[in-house]
């Protein structure tokens, strides 16, 4: 049968049942003119006849919706083509920014979107911002020049957002030098991760030689993976050629291979090698929009200050506030997150002695080392605990949100105790987030008592998050949902929990 493709759905739906009885009644016909001829062609003829009936059964009876949804799909299907390509840039931006197919495998949103029809594969192809974002894995994709060429002449003049896997196999694909730097000439963003655990060769094999090609569009670059033991020529300095960077995330890379006065828009550093006084005096003096600084290990600090720093990551580095000995040194500052507690104690509580943080209004406290016992056991005291930073939170009277991270149950459940004894500090706390802490149940009940005196004092928590994910320490606990309703009770705003893909590790003596 053909069907006009002008027709509408209910035409067309019509038309098809028309035919089908149109053939029952045929074959009916050839039955009864045959019925006395070859019994095995009456029987065969029987058969379709019997066959056809139940078919037009169904459809009669599924008429009304099956119209209904050949509407809705033939709107879908016919979309203007602005509409469309305002769907495909949304799809495109949302996290993770790809489909999925039904071996759960990544598919871009540009490919997936191209491979409806023709109509859809015009909208996409026509599209070149859906084009930009693409994940290179050097072990485990193939084709990847191929790849490469598509998203280049796809993406038109668009900035690319690349992420790069296993980059301490990109010299072994046998890339042309070429077409590598035509597609970081090209990248806005991009993030290079190697496989730590692989030799990467030296400087010259490696794909951080590539960090002197120019990237003239680059504005955010995050680096992971990378060792420690590279031997760098003399005179070696990577990322020369960047003049648009705002973000660098340098993960072990020396600040000693980079020259921050080629990074006049830095906004945002991150560095997990170890970082001196000398080297923040000159990031400081180079990049005046500085607003977020993270640093791992930090040695010989001398007095800076740091006027549009609004967020500031210690992890171990207790020796920053060397170089911010006071407030007044980081006179925006809103967030700081302070890790490897207690080391830090001493030192927070210095740069708060020439007096209050007035601008801070998130504080994150972290304990990487906490002294962890199994329940029943006794617990072991120290001189310097998480809790012990109570007693500087009145020299922070506009914290609001509060977050506590990797804290074991003991460690958890005196900072909770202490607080509650003291309930009216921190007035304005209006949200309470614990990330990966231990939350036996005497802890959460030590919680659900905290957050009870919160609220006879009038000063109710109003949103509180519990998130434990991956593998946990071996005495750690996960909490136990079921007290989440009792816990509604007692905050005015949201609780989130999450604990989903939380687990205990086993113990190994």
């Amino acid at each position: 049968m053909q069907v006009d493709d002008s027709l509408e759905p209910h035409a067309v739906f019509d038309a098809t049942i028309y035919s089908l009885h149109q053939f029952h009644d045929a074959v009916q016909a050839m039955l009864d003119a045959h019925r006395s001829g070859r019994p095995e062609i009456g029987a065969l003829l029987h058969d379709t006849a019997r066959l056809a009936l139940p078919a037009i059964t169904a459809l009669n009876a599924s008429r009304s919706l099956i119209i209904r949804k050949m509407h809705v799909s033939g709107r879908l299907g016919s979309l203007q083509h602005d509409v469309l390509a305002m769907i495909f840039k949304t799809l495109a931006q949302l996290p993770g920014g790809a489909c999925h197919n039904h071996q759960n495998g990544a598919i871009p949103v540009a490919y997936a979107t191209a491979s409806v029809n023709r109509h859809w594969r015009a909208v996409a192809l026509a599209t070149p911002s859906i084009w930009t974002r693409a994940t290179l894995d050097f072990e485990k994709m193939g084709a990847l020049a191929t790849y490469i060429e598509v998203t280049l002449s796809r993406s038109g003049a668009c900035p690319l957002h690349v992420d790069v896997l296993n980059a301490q196999s990109a010299r072994r694909s046998f890339m042309p030098d070429s077409l590598l730097a035509t597609l970081l000439s090209r990248c806005g963003r991009l993030s290079i991760a190697w496989d730590i655990t692989k030799d990467d060769g030296d400087f010259s094999w490696s794909l951080l030689q590539a960090l002197q090609m120019p990237m003239p569009l680059l504005e955010y670059l995050e680096l992971s993976g990378i060792r420690t033991n590279y031997i760098f020529p003399n005179h070696t300095f990577l990322l020369t050629l960047c003049p648009r960077l705002k973000t660098l995330k340098m993960d072990q890379l020396r600040f000693s291979l980079i020259q921050p006065s080629f990074f006049t828009r830095l906004e945002n550093f991150a560095i997990k090698a170890p970082l001196r006084g000398a080297d923040l005096e000159a990031l400081v003096a180079a990049c005046p929009l500085l607003a977020t600084l993270e640093v791992d290990s930090f040695e010989a600090g001398v007095p800076v200050t740091l006027p549009r720093l609004t967020t500031l990551a210690c992890d171990d580095a207790d020796e920053i506030f060397r170089s911010l000995p006071a407030p007044h040194h980081v006179p925006l500052i809103q967030h700081l997150l302070l890790d490897g507690v207690p080391e830090l104690l001493e030192s927070f509580r210095t740069f708060l002695s020439a007096g209050p943080c007035t601008t801070l209004t998130t504080l994150e406290i972290g304990h990487k080392d906490c002294a962890a016992v199994f329940l029943g056991e006794p617990e072991v005291e120290e001189d310097n605990e998480p809790w012990k930073f109570l007693e500087l939170l009145p020299k922070l009277p506009n914290v609001s949100t509060l977050r506590l991270r990797t804290l074991c149950d003991h460690e958890l459940s005196m900072f909770l105790e202490t607080w509650q004894a003291q309930v009216r500090l921190v007035p304005k706390l209006c949200r309470l987030e614990l990330y990966n802490c231990s939350l036996c149940y005497s802890t959460a009940q030590v919680l659900v008592g905290f957050l009870a005196a919160r609220k006879q004092a009038e000063l109710p928590v109003a949103d509180i998050e519990i998130v434990q994910r991956g593998e946990l320490a071996c005495t750690s606990a996960i909490f136990p949902t079921w007290m989440q309703p009792r816990m509604e009770q007692l905050v005015t705003g949201n609780i989130s929990i999450d604990v989903s893909t939380a687990s205990i590790a086993s113990f190994e003596p």
